[in-house]
């Protein structure tokens, strides 16, 4: 099929109200049925952008990964902030800026989309199967490069998507590109998923296993099998009750602080203690083992798994991946997409493979997740050329202080399968931001990337600086809103009480 242009963008988290593309309204309260500014003049900036550098076509816009976030918002708000996100994008009183068919590719935050669709696809898959009794049907995952069709049930509904005849398609956990050369050889690919994979966190089910048995790495069938219920009960379901939701961001919140979770451990490790020593007859401050009470033995468990929170990689803000980060990136490469990729190579034109267990194809991958946004070139075991990595940022602001790594951008893919990123916007330093920039895997790319020639000499900085001062008021009151959530001028130390 020939390709389309793309434009990919992630970690919108809408609903939730720590985005800054989030509205407020005239008395600062969380409004799920407004655009906010800064939604709204990213959407001028991109429509004046993106026919400058694709001409008249219409790219495809890739929604990759935790559009939404149903832990911390309802069904109600969500299904709100779409229908804001759908008609500022596809506003027909203005000049189309992607065609009508959009794709998904769910993360974390947005696996509910991928859970409701998987019976489906298991239903479409068995009916045209051979049914042997013990054969296992693949359904956790789509194909990789394949273009069959399947569509988001929920999101298809909207009611601006219904009345702008819109089709969100789904793909998970991975979706492929790839361009044929002369020779009738996959020539490049490029490959999206939305990033959770790569953090140890997000398979934590797997390890449980490897632990207690002596088993080797999953494909990315099993690895959706074994974790996909985990991801889809602690990470895309826990918004759908109020009290649930405020609890869960109440607890997310303190965990971006190592102060306010130190604090909330040692009153949680109270409270449980003081239930155990009442149902036990014994005092919480009898000593355990070597001068340790019951009560500070839970306080360091607590502060000691809650202090890695539940965003790992996303805490680590001082750089844009931390070595841990660089790790999974490197294990989910060379195994599970390692093994799609070449498991799952179109049946045409895929060419000759001088060594089969090696790929071939220059690569590049693009994820979120991390809300870092950067871009690299790195060797992996099982690709004879080096991967280019692109990391698309994020839209949300949940910690108190800035860090230069945070930041959004979105990447572009052209009809040749050449990549770039635009960075739209860093955290501000002394109220400002750095301009929005076109970049390559590397530098000196320019040469070779005619997508990034075009990217860079069609940056206006006038026609985004509306955007980046939208953007940069956001992420200040997000920030304040942070910090009023935490902490106290007249505590002893600073920090809040949290818990009852």
């Amino acid at each position: 099929m020939p390709l389309s242009s793309y434009v990919c963008i992630s970690d919108l988290h809408l609903g939730a109200r720590y985005s800054i593309l989030s509205s407020r309204d005239a008395l600062h309260r969380f409004d799920v049925d407004q655009a906010s500014d800064c939604l709204l003049e990213l959407v001028d900036a991109l429509r004046n952008y993106i026919p400058k550098v694709f001409g008249d076509e219409l790219p495809q816009l890739v929604l990759l990964g935790d559009l939404v976030d149903f832990d911390f918002a309802s069904m109600t708000d969500i299904v709100r902030s779409m229908n804001v996100l759908v008609e500022a994008l596809f506003d027909p009183d203005k000049p189309a800026l992607f065609s009508k068919n959009i794709i998904l590719v769910p993360g974390n935050h947005d696996h509910h989309f991928w859970q409701t669709e998987k019976d489906a696809l298991f239903l479409e898959r068995f009916n045209g199967h051979a049914r042997r009794p013990a054969e296992r049907i693949p359904y956790q995952t789509t194909d990789l490069f394949r273009q069959a069709s399947l569509s988001s049930t929920l999101l298809n509904q909207l009611p601006h998507a219904k009345k702008l005849n819109l089709n969100f398609e789904l793909r998970y956990p991975n979706w492929g590109l790839w361009q044929a050369g002369q020779s009738g050889e996959r020539d490049k690919q490029v490959i999206f998923h939305h990033g959770h994979y790569v953090e140890p966190l997000y398979r934590m089910v797997t390890t449980v296993n490897q632990i207690m048995s002596d088993i080797a790495d999953p494909d990315i069938e099993e690895l959706e099998r074994q974790n996909g219920g985990w991801i889809n009960f602690f990470w895309s379901s826990l918004g759908a009750s109020p009290a649930q939701r405020d609890n869960t961001v109440m607890l997310f919140d303190i965990m971006q602080n190592p102060a306010a979770t130190y604090r909330y451990s040692q009153r949680l490790a109270a409270l449980v203690s003081d239930y155990l020593s009442r149902q036990s007859g014994t005092s919480p401050s009898n000593t355990l083992i070597n001068n340790l009470s019951l009560e500070k033995v839970l306080t360091g468990i607590f502060s000691a798994t809650l202090g890695r929170g539940f965003q790992a990689e996303r805490a680590s803000n001082h750089r844009t991946l931390s070595e841990d980060g660089w790790d999974g990136l490197d294990w989910y490469l060379s195994k599970p997409l390692h093994q799609q990729i070449l498991a799952d190579a179109p049946s045409s034109g895929s060419g000759h493979q001088t060594d089969p267990g090696i790929v071939e194809t220059e690569t590049t991958f693009v994820f979120g997740h991390t809300h870092k946004p950067f871009q690299d070139i790195v060797g992996v075991a099982g690709y004879q050329q080096p991967v280019k990595v692109f990391n698309s940022g994020g839209w949300v602001v949940d910690q108190p202080d800035f860090s230069a790594a945070q930041g959004g951008a979105v990447v572009l893919v052209d009809a040749e399968l050449n990549v770039a990123s635009l960075r739209l916007f860093q955290a501000p330093v002394n109220g400002q931001m750095p301009t929005v920039a076109a970049t390559g895997s590397h530098p000196g790319e320019r040469a070779d990337n005619p997508l990034l020639k075009r990217m860079q000499d069609n940056i206006d900085q006038s026609h985004w600086q509306a955007f980046q001062d939208s953007a940069c008021q956001a992420m200040q009151q997000r920030a304040m809103e942070v910090r009023d959530q935490f902490f106290d001028r007249n505590s002893s130390d600073g920090v809040k009480q949290h818990g009852h």
